[in-house]
């Protein structure tokens, strides 16, 4: 999401949907991740209908101001789509501002999110404009925002749970190590099974398959980089098509939510891996 504008949650809500709809052969949607990074705010309402697709309820965001007794406080709106059971990764950077951080602030204070990246830019004052005469004003402060805990925003930001650097992706990938273990059945002469069991069976299969799979992954990689490189040299950077793959930041948020998938279904049951989870942070 690149702004908070009029209809941003529900363009969300339908993306989610198409995503549901497509996914649903394979078990259905397994995470979702917001990418609030570079959004510099926006819609106050938009947040808060933001927000409220992740919550059943509680409160969203409050404004602090000079008299106590006037504070205003948004809450999540009960009515329309809700997305409560499924795992949710915010990503923002030091760009993410107003708007975007009173979003991730919210579904971090109620446990609802992981937010991933690095401290956002931390934009939450309340201003407005008074008239002097036809042609003068002056812009004053008159509140800040804070989130459900009562944390401010203003100057401090929202700082991430897990705290990720922007890396190239592409670098990563070409400085890797090759590992060099050695293992059993690469020994000469290892030992196997007169008859190959089931599960036996099962193991190579699925070995012969992600080689093969790697194989074909790596002669693919190496034409796109191919033909990145043609295209960098008769396009200017600013026309490069953002490719997520390639996006170190989302990478690393889909193996978190890879990472819960396997410790909801495969370890403990959810509501105790959701606890676990709560304890961890």
């Amino acid at each position: 999401l690149i702004q908070f504008q009029k209809r941003s949650a529900t363009s969300i809500a339908k993306a989610i949907d198409n995503l549901t709809k497509k996914s649903k052969k394979n078990g259905g949607v397994k995470g979702i991740i917001l990418d609030l990074r570079s959004n510099p705010g926006g819609l106050l309402d938009e947040a808060v209908d933001v927000t409220s697709l992740f919550l059943k309820d509680g409160a969203v965001v409050s404004t602090e101001v000079r008299d106590p007794k006037k504070k205003e406080i948004r809450y999540v709106k009960k009515s329309g789509r809700k997305f409560l059971d499924i795992p949710l990764v915010i990503l923002i950077n030091g760009a993410s501002a107003s708007a975007s951080e009173i979003v991730a602030g919210a579904l971090q204070d109620h446990r609802r999110a992981i937010i991933m990246g690095s401290r956002s830019f931390g934009k939450g004052s309340v201003q407005t404009v008074a008239k002097i005469d036809s042609s003068n004003g002056v812009k004053l402060t008159i509140a800040q925002y804070m989130t459900p805990n009562k944390r401010k925003i203003q100057a401090i930001g929202i700082e991430p749970d897990i705290v990720l650097d922007e890396v190239d992706a592409a670098w990563i990938n070409k400085h890797k190590k090759t590992p060099r273990f050695v293992r059993e059945r690469d020994l000469r002469n290892h030992l196997v099974a007169t008859i190959e069991t089931k599960e036996e069976k099962k193991i190579r299969l699925k070995r012969e398959k992600e080689e093969k799979k790697r194989r074909i992954e790596k002669i693919r990689e190496n034409q796109r980089l191919a033909n990145k490189k043609k295209s960098e040299k008769s396009e200017d950077n600013i026309f490069k098509k953002y490719e997520p793959q390639s996006d170190f930041q989302v990478l690393q948020a889909i193996n978190f939510l890879r990472g819960f998938e396997v410790l909801t279904k495969k370890i403990v049951p959810a509501k105790e891996a959701k606890a676990i989870l709560k304890v961890s942070r």
